[in-house]
C-alpha cells in the first residue's frame, strides 16, 4: 500500500508541476518557429529557469559569461534519480574515456553508467531554428509521460546548450525585429554576429580563442566527456532540406573506425525517423568533411566522442520563402543533381519553407539521437572504452611514441601556446624534472613530453604531425599539402623519449618501445591545469587591447633581471610588461619602485609589493603575493605553484576561485 501511495503522490506532484509551468507557446506568446517571430535570449533563459524551478528533472547551470557578458547556460535533463548521482555518472564517463582498466571493469561501468549526450544549438547566430526549438524539446521531455520519454530520462543525461552564441542571437533578433516590413527584412546584419570572429566561431575548436569555445570545450573534454555530441546548424536552401551524417571522403586516418560506424548509425536513424514523420528532402553523405578537426562536432571525433551534425535549409531568419523545383539543385560533392538518389531518396518538391519547418525537423532529429542513445546505452558506453583502449594500444606499439617540445627555443610564446592548446584539448602533457637525453640529443629540465600512449592519442597526433591531405579533385591519395602549425619547435620521436633535432625530421629510434627508458624516470604528469612559465607578453598586450585599454608602443624602458622591460600607460597607471616570472617576487632590478603594476609573462601583476593579480581576458583577479593559488578542476582541488624564483599563476583562474 505504501508503494502505491508513493507512486500516486509522485504522479500528482508531476502533474502539479506541469500545470504550474506554461508551455512554450503560452510563455512566449507564439508557437516557436512562427512566421516573423523570434524568442529572445533573456526570455529563453527565463523559461529554462522556470522549468528548473518546477521539475527535479531539469537543472540550469551557468557555465560562465559570453564574450559580451551575457549568460551562457547549459541545461541538464535526466530522471530525478539520475540527478541525484550526477557526480557518479560524470566519474564513470571520465573513467571509460581514460580506458586504463580491464574489459571486465569497463563492462561493469557501462552497465552502471548513463550515456551523456550534449546538444548545442545555433552556434551561427542567424541559424536560429535550433535555439527556438530548444524550449519545446525540453518541455515535452519532462511533461509528456510516454514510454519513449521515460526511457530517455532513465538512460540519458542530456546536456543542452540552447545557444552557443547568445550575443549573436541577441543581435540577430534586434536586427530582424527592427527591419520587419521593410526592404531589409530577413537581411544580414552589416556587422559580425560574434564580436570578434563572426561565422568563424566554428573554426575555433582547436585554438579556443573565444570565451564560448572554452566553455563548451571544458564540458566536452574535462567536466562531462559526453559519448554523443550533436551540433545543430542551418545551411543554404537550394538543395536538401536537411543534412544528417554520414559525411564524405576523404576520411582522416587518425579517426577510430567506431566513430565512423556510430556516425552512420545515428545519421541513418535520424534520416529514418524524419522520413517516417513525413519530412522530405533528407540527405546524407554529401558536402560535409570527414577530415578537419577545426569545427566543434568534428573535433569530438579525435576525442572518441561521436560528433553529429544537422544542417537545415534556411529561410530568411523567421520570414518564410517560397521555392519551386527550378530553385532547387544539386552540384555539391556527393549530390551531383537534385534527384532521387541512394543518399537522397525522397526529394522535397518545393513550396513554402518556414522557420516552423526548421524547428520541427530539428525536434525530430534531436529526439531521434536521444532515443537511440537511450536504447543502445551500454553498447555506446563500452565503445567509448574500446576507442580509448585502441588509442592506448596504438600509442604503445606504433610510432611516433612521443613528441618533445623543448623549452629553450626562439619562439617560446608559441611553445607555451601549443602546450596550452594540448592541455585544453584534454591531452596529457608531461614535463621533465631533470635533464635527459634521447637518441643522443640532450634536453633540458622542463621540456614538455607528449606520450602517445593515451586515450586522446588521435587528437594529439593530428595536431602535432604534418598532414597529408589528398587532392579531392582527383582523390587518388597521392597529392599532398603540408599543414602549418604554431611556430614552436616540435620533436617527434619513434620511441617514448626518442628525439630529432628539428620538428619535421623523421626516423626510427634504436630503442624498442617496450624497453625500459631511464629518461622517463625524470618525467611527471602534471595536475590538470595549464603551464605559463614561458614568455606570454604578446598575449598580455592583446588581452589589454581586447579590454579596450590603450597600449602605447613608445613607453619608457627600465632594466631588470631579464630586461629591458617596456613601460606603458593604461587607465592612468604605469604598467610594465616584459620577460620572465622571476620578476613577480624577487630580483626586480632597478626602476620599478614607482610603478603601480608590473605585468610579467605569467599574466601576473605586482601592486606596490602588496598583491599579485591575474589578467584573464577582461577580468583582474587578486591573489596575495607568495600565496599559492588554489583552484577547482574537474572536482579536484589543486595548487598552482611556484616557478623558479617567482610565483606563477594559472591563466584560467576565475573570480570565483575555480578554473
Amino acid at each position: 500500500m505504501k508503494k502505491w501511495t508513493g507512486i500516486i503522490l509522485s504522479i500528482v506532484f508531476c502533474l502539479s508541476a506541469a500545470a504550474q509551468v506554461q508551455d512554450p507557446q503560452s510563455f512566449f506568446g507564439f508557437r516557436p518557429g512562427s512566421d516573423y517571430k523570434l524568442a529572445g535570449w533573456e526570455e529563453i533563459v527565463t523559461y529554462f529557469h522556470l522549468l528548473d524551478d518546477a521539475f527535479e528533472e531539469v537543472q540550469v547551470r551557468e557555465l560562465g559569461k559570453s564574450t559580451q557578458e551575457n549568460d551562457f547556460i547549459m541545461v541538464v535533463i535526466s530522471s530525478a534519480e539520475n540527478m541525484q548521482r550526477l557526480d557518479e555518472i560524470r566519474s564513470i564517463s571520465r573513467r571509460l574515456s581514460d580506458a586504463r582498466m580491464s574489459e571486465a571493469q569497463a563492462e561493469r561501468l557501462a552497465e552502471e553508467g548513463k550515456i551523456v549526450v550534449l546538444i548545442t544549438c545555433s552556434l551561427h547566430a542567424t541559424e536560429v531554428g535550433a535555439a527556438q526549438a530548444s524550449p519545446e524539446l525540453v518541455h515535452h521531455l519532462v511533461t509528456a509521460d510516454t514510454p519513449e520519454n521515460r526511457s530517455i530520462l532513465e538512460n540519458v543525461v542530456f546536456l543542452l546548450v540552447p545557444s552557443f552564441n547568445p550575443d549573436g542571437l541577441i543581435m540577430v533578433k534586434e536586427w530582424y525585429d527592427a527591419h520587419l516590413e521593410t526592404a531589409f527584412e530577413g537581411s544580414s546584419m552589416p556587422w559580425l554576429y560574434h564580436l570578434y570572429v563572426g561565422h568563424d566561431n566554428n573554426r575555433d575548436a582547436c585554438m579556443l580563442t573565444q570565451a564560448e569555445s572554452r566553455l563548451v570545450n571544458r564540458v566536452l573534454y574535462h567536466d562531462w566527456l559526453p559519448q554523443v555530441y550533436l551540433d545543430m546548424h542551418q545551411m543554404g536552401n537550394s538543395g536538401a532540406r536537411i543534412f544528417v551524417p554520414p559525411f564524405i571522403d576523404p576520411l582522416n586516418p587518425n579517426t577510430d573506425p567506431l566513430i565512423v560506424w556510430e556516425n552512420a548509425l545515428f545519421g541513418n536513424r535520424m534520416a529514418m525517423d524524419l522520413n517516417a514523420r513525413g519530412k522530405k528532402g533528407v540527405g546524407t553523405s554529401h558536402a560535409f568533411t570527414s577530415w578537419w578537426e577545426g569545427a566543434f562536432l568534428m573535433n569530438a571525433w579525435w576525442h572518441n566522442t561521436v560528433g553529429l551534425l544537422t544542417e537545415l535549409a534556411s529561410c530568411r531568419i523567421a520570414t518564410p520563402v517560397f521555392q519551386t523545383m527550378e530553385d532547387l539543385r544539386g552540384g555539391r560533392r556527393g549530390m551531383a543533381e537534385y534527384a532521387k538518389l541512394v543518399n537522397f531518396p525522397d526529394p522535397w518538391p518545393g513550396g513554402w519553407w518556414r522557420l516552423r519547418d526548421i524547428v520541427e525537423y530539428d525536434l525530430i532529429a534531436a529526439r531521434s539521437v536521444l532515443k537511440l542513445a537511450a536504447q543502445d546505452r551500454e553498447t555506446l558506453l563500452y565503445n567509448r572504452f574500446l576507442m580509448g583502449k585502441n588509442a592506448l594500444k596504438a600509442g604503445a606499439e606504433n610510432p611516433p611514441y612521443a613528441y618533445v617540445i623543448p623549452t629553450g627555443q626562439r619562439d617560446r610564446a608559441s611553445a607555451s601556446r601549443l602546450v596550452q592548446v594540448l592541455l585544453e584539448g584534454g591531452v596529457e602533457v608531461h614535463r621533465a624534472r631533470s635533464d635527459f637525453r634521447a637518441d643522443e640529443v640532450p634536453y633540458d629540465q622542463g621540456a614538455y613530453v607528449v606520450l602517445m600512449e593515451q586515450s586522446f592519442r588521435s587528437w594529439a597526433k593530428d595536431i602535432l604531425e604534418p598532414q597529408a591531405y589528398p587532392d579531392i579533385r582527383e582523390f587518388d591519395g597521392q597529392t599532398k599539402v603540408t599543414a602549418s602549425r604554431p611556430g614552436a619547435r616540435l620533436v617527434p620521436g619513434s620511441g617514448p623519449a626518442c628525439a630529432r633535432s628539428t620538428y619535421d625530421e623523421t626516423g626510427t629510434c634504436a630503442r624498442s618501445p617496450r624497453d625500459p627508458d631511464p629518461a622517463l624516470d625524470g618525467l611527471h604528469r602534471p595536475s590538470t591545469g595549464r603551464w605559463w612559465d614561458v614568455d606570454s607578453s604578446f598575449r598580455i598586450v592583446q588581452f589589454a587591447k581586447v579590454a579596450g585599454l590603450a597600449w602605447p608602443s613608445n613607453g619608457r624602458q627600465v632594466s631588470g633581471v631579464n630586461g629591458p622591460f617596456q613601460i606603458a600607460h593604461i587607465g592612468g597607471r604605469e604598467l610594465l610588461y616584459g620577460s620572465h616570472c622571476e620578476s613577480v617576487k624577487n630580483g626586480l632590478g632597478s626602476g620599478f619602485d614607482d610603478l603601480d603594476h608590473v605585468v610579467t609573462s605569467a599574466y601576473s601583476l605586482r601592486v606596490k609589493d602588496q598583491e599579485a593579480v591575474i589578467l584573464h581576458e577582461k577580468r583582474v583577479v587578486p591573489v596575495q603575493v607568495g600565496q599559492e593559488a588554489l583552484g577547482q578542476v574537474g572536482g579536484e582541488r589543486l595548487g598552482v605553484g611556484h616557478h623558479r624564483n617567482g610565483t606563477y599563476l594559472d591563466g584560467g583562474l576565475r573570480e570565483n576561485g575555480t578554473f
